[in-house]
């Protein structure tokens, strides 16, 4: 008599998905450095899915495949705690998340961190996440010496200035 072998190969992706926030600030506290009264600070993140991309969700908002591949043309803002992010742009062959960030707090004499958490889902459920972590320094005032001068008896007699 004769049998048949039936081999069935199911696949099987090694490694979940993963986000890659690089630290472009040398070494400052956080992931990126921004001064308060600075205007939106580009930068970017890595998002790997080795069994396919399903979504992203940054600072609690949810962004498909579908969003993510027309931020180019309809950029999507975040506002956190402490200023907006606001995706700008998504390349699917790198998994590169292009983003501005534009601070809007006002620290009292200290720096102030604004961490967003950024989370990738694959296609077959699986999450990972990490922390984008923004450092937003306080803009200390400079105090100049003013000069002025007046002239005795002088019409009218008064002096201004900034201290």
């Amino acid at each position: 008599t004769t049998a048949t072998l039936v081999i069935t190969i199911n696949g099987n992706t090694d490694g979940g998905p993963t986000v890659t926030i690089p630290d472009s600030n040398a070494g400052s506290a956080g992931d990126m450095t921004v001064a308060e009264t600075a205007t939106a600070t580009a930068n970017s993140f890595m998002v790997t899915a080795p069994a396919g991309l399903a979504s992203i969700t940054v600072g609690g908002t949810n962004v498909t495949l579908a969003q993510l591949n027309a931020l180019g043309g309809t950029p999507i803002t975040i506002t956190t705690g402490k200023g907006s992010l606001v995706l700008t742009g998504y390349n699917a062959s790198t998994g590169v998340v292009s983003y501005t960030y534009d601070p809007s707090v006002q620290s009292a004499n200290s720096d102030v961190t604004d961490s967003v958490t950024v989370a990738v889902t694959d296609a077959l459920g699986a999450t990972n996440n990490d922390s984008l972590d923004i450092l937003i320094t306080d803009s200390k005032p400079v105090a100049v010496g003013d000069i002025n001068n007046i002239t005795e008896d002088a019409v009218p007699n008064t002096v201004t200035g900034n201290v």
